[in-house]
């Protein structure tokens, strides 16, 4: 479960998807639309690991 807290009004929502390809999210209370923290981008879940796995060792 995942939660968003309300920049605008303060309140809190709460759902059972982290919604990873949503750029924003529109507060259920105050209507307030505001970037989600879970955003990983349009390409999808694994997208995001596998540029982890991509990156060049530090030397």
């Amino acid at each position: 479960m995942v939660s968003w807290s309300c920049p605008y009004c303060g309140k809190a929502m709460y759902s059972a998807w982290d919604k990873h390809t949503d750029e924003v999210v529109i507060c259920i209370h105050s209507d307030g639309i505001f970037k989600n923290p879970y955003y990983r981008g349009k390409e999808g879940e694994n997208a995001s690991i596998s540029k982890l796995h991509r990156q060049q060792p530090r030397v």
